[in-house]
This record gives structure tokens, C-alpha cells and sequence, in this order.
């Protein structure tokens, strides 16, 4: 039931979920405040001629505060006693008492207590705010210095620290909502008070009248907003040292090629160090609505490296053969978390003309697990988007397989309510028996600089990598769209309902997505790169400047995503959508080809110290257009219940953008534009198909320009 607006002010009327639905979206900070500084100093001192002393400090300080949706009460069970005073006659005929406090309706029961599905958002207070400021700290000590006339050393001694904190404001404390819900007569006064200020469980407690329109007061939503805080720091400690030199004097080096072998070598130690705490509420998950609990994270590791590298010249001037090239590297690693892991490269370069220059690689890299992948603690958060088995209609075939996949019967599927807000429960944490992730890269190129139009530099680059071992969650969406898809045990095993039989009501609804050794994550494609920089004097405009042309494009060809080591991989080329953009570690829309271009003219007009320089430029972003991942074949991707018309297509778009540059005394800099020009809209899609994080608005910020037309104003300063 809702209150009915068209009623006297106090009275219900039946649900209807398709209408009476929150817009949660207008309330948000679209853009989000925020403040930088940052403060870098550099020195050095030459102790000797084999010896120069440095030191590096940096500093950043970044305060940004973001507005979200009301909070309020988060639909979930409360208890509401049936001799509320607040309850009209019309309200309580319609409220249902449990059967253990005596069943019928409150009307017929005053004694009883109605249990069930409460929610309201709290648009009396206003949106939930909170601050975030992130402190950076670097410091570093070295020396380095000549060893030889062919040799060279650097060893130094590093510490960061990355500090958080976080404060949040406008969230309701669940124990306070339901202290708040129930309500009798003061036998004193003969006003409305909360049973706790008569018990003495709670003195504090105000009313919380949801009953009445226009019946929520100041004095309540005192009570029931709670603020919480956070606080974080991210430490590392590093000792490094280097060598690096040539072999020549030794007599290593290729019979065809003049310069001998160049070699580093080194060894280094680093310390990786986490704590996160929240205060008590957020700690305990008392906070309604903030997405879960935030239960304290501590850990550390410990990384000793052995690591090597050469280049070898062997051939250098001759026919076909103006240099070829050889490189390898080695990186041995002793983890603490995981034991050791092996990392090595090998690559060629082969000039065989002076205006060509081909390139080669493999590399093998491995990424160990960081702190929180290691020792968060397993919690249940937002996490999925979608529940293919709520909100059906009896004719719908789902609720067969979803009776099937659940062990339900059909009126309890037809019951499952669904999410307005698309935002499911997850088990979500570390684990500490986690292994490191494995790459292989291949990748071949050719350079290409025309002797002929000197300033010209066009490159084409294949690659192809796959991450094998993939740390990660499967994806809660992923996992429910299997189980309903497949009725594979494995994924519906996974997924835990709760008495209601959803996976939001309550924190015992959820699905498993822990941490752990996915399957694989494969890309391939080509990069693209030309570049050119000209006098203007070269095509017969004297005294014009100069022109630079810059373009820098990729090719998606692959983007296979493998959940498990045994399952059947899907390709996210061109898509986007719940899985395509959130599983994996994507986090937005994977155009099938995507480019950035961008002409420059520096201009010769100068004002003596006033103006020493003037520069003009114009910038081309096109991104091809995506599709809906619902709408592909594969079985993991299919899904009918989010093929939304509206939704099947993001349209292809083109920005172009504008900046002038000019610089005053030579020391001034300054900085004018606007990104944009013609205002293009971003593509929009709905609210089922726009997962909560990379999608914001209903767009996906991280790709198409969300704000329209922007114009920005900068300056640098060099002292």
C-alpha cells in the first residue's frame, strides 16, 4: 500500500509498481565538486664525481563532496504495532497482523503487530551528501652516479602513504527506523511516542509518522539521520637498487654491429601495508540503504625482486639490415601472499631501410593480488543489477525454470518483487588463498617516417593479450543468468534467497560473488599512431608558424570474457549493457573502433613579453556505435527480460573540441577551451540496462560527454 495523495491525507491505497516508483535520478550531482593541490620539490647535490645525492617530495591533498538520492527506509521488514496511534481507521482494516500476535487485521486486533515490507525514501531531508579527501604522500632518497665511463648505479629509498576519509550525512540508522515505526499513546500526555521512550530502551527516540502526508517532522528526521565516517591509509615502503651499462669493454657484442651489449640489473624490496576502519554504524551495517556493511581491512605483504635486462644489437649497416635488435628481460619475485612468480619479455626491432622499422614482441607479466583482494572481509553489499526471476507475469516461461533453478513454486516466483532501483544484494570479499594472475602479450608493429616528408611518424601495432587466472568476482548478474539459463547447480548453488524469495529485502538475500581465480580475460586488436609537425614555410605561407597533426586510433577485434576455467567464453566487441560493461573488470562500452584526432597551429603572433606564443588546436573523438549485450546469441548474454527497444543501440558519436594556448613572459601559461562545441547529447539508455557505478544518468560518463558543451579556463605558473 502507499498513501494515497488523491485521500484525505492519511489514508491507503493498493501499490502499482509500474507508477509508484521513486526518481531517484534528479537528486544526484551530475558533476562533483572538487578541490586538488598539489606541491612537488626537487633537489640534488654532486658529493663526488661518482656521487649525486637526491631528494623527491610530493604532496596532494583532494576534497570532493557528491549528493546521491535520499536515503530514507531501504525497502526491508519492519514491525509496526497495530494501536499506532498515528494509523487512521481506513489504514489499520488494511494492515494484516501476524498470526503469532494473534492474526487478522489491525482493526480487528489492536493488540497484534503487522510485520513486513517497509519503504519510503526520506524526500523531506534532502539527498545524502558525503566528503571524501584523499592525502597523497611521496617521499624518496637516493644516490646515483658513474661508476665507469660505461657504467652507472642508482639506489634509492622510497615512502607513500595514501590517507582517506570519508564523513557521510543523511542516512537512517535501521535500529532508530524501527524504534521510530512504533508508536503508542503516552498515558501522561495522551500524545504519540515512540514505545522505547516509555520502556527507556531509547529517551531519544521521535515519532517517525509515514502515515499522514505532511506527518514527518524536523524533530524526526533528527533522530533518525545518523552521520558515519571512515578512514583509511594505503602505505609502501621500497629500497631499490640498479646498475646499468654497456659490455663493450668486455668484448660482448655482435661481429656485424658496432655497439656492444647494454645490460641493468638490480634488486628490490617492497612493503605493501593496508588498514581501513569505519565508526560502529557503518562498521555494523546499521546504516540503511548504504549498500552493506564496512567492516574493518588489515593487511600487508611483503615482495623481494631479482631483476635483469638487455639489449643486444645484432646487426647494425648493412643491406636490409640497418639495425636489428634483440631484448629480453627477467623478473623473479618472492611474495610473501604467494609465493614466487617468474615474469620475462622478448622482443626484436629490425630497420631494414632508414624510413622503416618493424617491431616484435612476448612478454609474460603476472599481477599479484593487493591487499583488499586478499583480506576484505566477506560481506554482503550492492552488488548485481538484475533478477531475471522478479516482477513476471503468469504467462511468462521464466517462472517454470525459476521455480526449477530455486526449488519455489509458482505463486512464490509470481510473489518475487522487483528492485525499482536495479540494485541486488552480493556476497562480497577477499580471499587469502587467492593466485596471481598470468599475461601473455604478443604484439608486431611497423613504424613508418618517410625521408621524403620529414615530421611525418605513422605506426600500426597487432596485439593480442590474455589474462589467464583473472582476479575477480564471476559477476553477480552473470551467475543468476547462468543458473535460470543453464540450471547448472554450480550457479544456482550460489544464488540464496530469503523468506520473500528475494535477493534485496534483506541481507539473508544474495548472491555469492566472491573473490577468486576466474577464468580468462582476452583482448586482440590493432593500435594506430601517426603523427606530423611542420613549418607552414614548406607549402609557400611564409611567416605563418607551424601546423602538428596527431591521430591515435584502435580496432577492437576481440573482447572474450571466460567466467570459469570450463565455461564457454562470450565476446564483448561492439557491446555493452549488465554484463558486458560490469563482468570481467569492464566498467563501460567497448566500441568496436574508437579514434582521437587533432590538428594544431602554432601561430607566429607574438606582443613582446605580453604574448611570446599563441597556439590553436581543434580535436576529433569518434566512438562507433555499441549494441545492447541482451540481444546477442550467446546463451550468457541473452536475455529477453532486458531487450528494451530503447535500449538496443548507444548511436556512434562524434565530439570535437577546441583550445587556445598562449603563454605570457614565457613563464605564464594559459589554458582556454571548449570540449564539446555543439553540444551533442550523450546516448541514454533505461535505468534496467544502466548497472549503478560505471553507468551514471543513464549514460556512461566514461565514454560520451555527459555535460553537453564545456568550456574550462586554466593557468601554470613557473617560478
Amino acid at each position: 500500500f502507499v498513501v494515497d495523495p488523491a485521500g484525505p491525507g492519511n489514508t491507503f491505497r493498493v501499490r502499482n509498481g509500474a507508477t509508484d516508483v521513486y526518481n531517484f535520478g534528479p537528486t544526484n550531482y551530475y558533476q562533483r565538486p572538487d578541490d586538488r593541490y598539489v606541491l612537488g620539490a626537487f633537489s640534488h647535490y654532486q658529493l663526488a664525481d661518482w656521487a649525486e645525492a637526491y631528494v623527491d617530495v610530493m604532496y596532494m591533498d583532494d576534497r570532493s563532496t557528491y549528493q546521491i538520492a535520499p536515503g530514507g527506509i531501504f525497502a526491508g521488514t519492519f514491525s509496526i504495532n497495530c494501536a499506532n496511534p498515528l494509523l487512521s481507521a481506513q489504514q489499520r482494516g488494511l494492515m494484516t497482523a501476524t498470526a503469532a500476535s494473534g492474526g487478522g487485521t489491525c482493526a480487528s486486533n489492536p493488540a497484534g503487530t503487522f510485520t513486513g515490507i517497509v519503504s519510503r525514501r526520506n524526500v523531506e531531508g534532502g539527498g545524502r551528501q558525503g566528503t571524501t579527501e584523499h592525502q597523497q604522500y611521496r617521499y624518496v632518497v637516493g644516490m646515483r652516479g658513474d661508476i665507469s665511463e660505461n657504467w652507472n648505479y642508482d639506489a634509492y629509498l622510497q615512502y607513500g602513504r595514501v590517507s582517506f576519509s570519508q564523513v557521510q550525512t543523511g542516512f537512517f540508522r535501521t535500529t532508530a527506523i524501527q524504534n521510530a515505526l512504533n508508536v503508542v499513546t503516552s498515558p501522561t500526555t495522551g500524545q504519540p511516542v515512540c514505545a522505547s521512550v516509555l520502556n527507556g530502551s531509547d529517551t531519544a527516540c521521535v515519532p517517525y509518522n509515514i502515515f499522514q502526508l505532511g506527518g514527518v517532522t524536523r524533530e524526526a528526521l533528527d533522530y533518525l539521520e545518523t552521520p558515519s565516517s571512515q578512514l583509511g591509509n594505503l602505505y609502501e615502503r621500497i629500497a631499490n637498487v640498479s646498475i646499468g651499462g654497456n659490455l663493450t669493454d668486455y668484448g660482448l657484442k655482435s661481429p656485424w654491429a658496432e655497439d656492444g651489449v647494454g645490460v641493468s640489473f638490480g634488486a628490490e624490496y617492497r612493503r605493501e601495508t593496508l588498514d581501513f576502519a569505519a565508526d560502529f554504524v557503518a562498521a555494523s551495517g546499521a546504516l540503511n540503504g548504504a549498500g552493506g556493511a564496512s567492516p574493518p581491512v588489515n593487511g600487508s605483504y611483503d615482495v623481494y625482486d631479482l631483476f635483469g635486462e638487455a639489449r643486444i644489437p645484432l646487426i647494425q649497416d648493412m643491406p636490409f639490415a640497418r639495425s636489428l635488435t634483440f631484448e629480453t628481460a627477467y623478473r623473479f619475485s618472492d611474495y610473501s601472499s604467494i609465493g614466487t612468480t617468474h615474469t620475462y619479455k622478448l622482443a626484436g626491432d629490425w630497420e631494414p631501410v632508414e624510413d622503416v622499422r618493424v617491431r616484435a614482441s612476448y612478454q609474460r607479466a603476472v599481477r599479484a593480488p593487493h591487499v583488499l583482494e586478499l583480506f576484505s572481509p566477506q560481506n554482503v553489499v550492492l552488488d548485481g543489477t538484475q533478477d531475471p526471476c522478479a516482477g513476471l507475469a503468469a504467462t511468462d516461461p521464466l517462472v517454470a525454470r525459476c521455480a526449477q533453478a530455486f526449488g519455489l513454486t509458482t505463486a512464490q516466483v509470481l510473489a518475487i518483487e522487483e528492485n525499482p532501483a536495479n540494485q541486488y544484494n552480493g556476497l562480497t570479499g577477499g580471499n587469502p588463498n587467492l593466485d596471481p594472475e598470468t599475461s601473455d602479450t604478443y604484439s608486431v608493429g611497423i613504424v613508418y617516417q618517410p625521408s621524403f616528408l620529414p615530421g611525418l611518424n605513422v605506426s600500426v601495432d597487432w596485439f593480442d593479450i590474455k589474462v589467464k587466472d583473472y582476479i575477480s568476482g564471476i559477476g553477480a548478474d552473470l551467475i543468476i543468468n547462468n543458473c535460470v539459463e543453464t540450471l547448472d547447480p554450480f550457479y544456482c548453488g550460489l544464488v540464496n534467497r530469503d523468506a520473500q524469495g528475494s535477493i534485496f529485502l534483506s541481507p539473508q538475500g544474495y548472491v555469492v560473488d566472491t573473490t577468486l581465480n576466474t577464468g580468462s580475460l582476452r583482448t586482440s586488436g590493432v593500435d594506430f599512431n601517426a603523427g606530423y609537425r611542420t613549418d607552414l614555410d614548406r607549402f609557400g605561407l611564409n611567416d605563418m608558424g607551424g601546423i602538428s597533426l596527431s591521430f591515435v586510433g584502435t580496432w577492437l577485434d576481440k573482447l572474450e570474457i571466460q567466467s570459469l576455467p570450463d565455461s564457454d567464453p562470450f565476446d564483448c566487441t561492439g557491446l555493452y549493457g549488465t554484463i558486458c560493461s560490469v563482468s570481467g573488470g569492464l566498467s563501460s562500452p567497448n566500441p568496436e573502433w574508437r579514434h582521437k584526432a587533432r590538428l594544431t597551429w602554432n601561430t607566429p603572433f607574438t606582443y613582446g613579453d605580453w604574448l611570446t606564443s599563441l597556439g590553436l588546436s581543434v580535436q576529433w573523438r569518434h566512438f562507433n556505435k555499441v549494441t545492447l549485450d541482451a540481444y546477442d546469441e550467446h546463451p550468457q548474454l541473452f536475455n529477453p527480460g532486458l531487450q528494451y527497444e530503447t535500449d538496443r543501440v548507444l548511436g556512434a558519436r562524434d565530439y570535437f573540441d577546441l583550445t587556445a594556448t598562449w603563454t605570457m613572459k614565457d613563464t605564464v601559461n594559459f589554458r582556454l577551451g571548449v570540449n564539446n562545441v555543439f553540444d551533442k547529447d550523450p546516448p541514454v539508455n533505461g535505468s534496467s540496462n544502466c548497472p549503478t557505478g560505471p553507468c551514471n544518468g543513464n549514460t556512461w560518463p566514461q565514454v560520451y560527454d555527459a555535460f553537453g558543451r564545456y568550456i574550462f579556463l586554466g593557468l601554470t605558473a613557473d617560478f
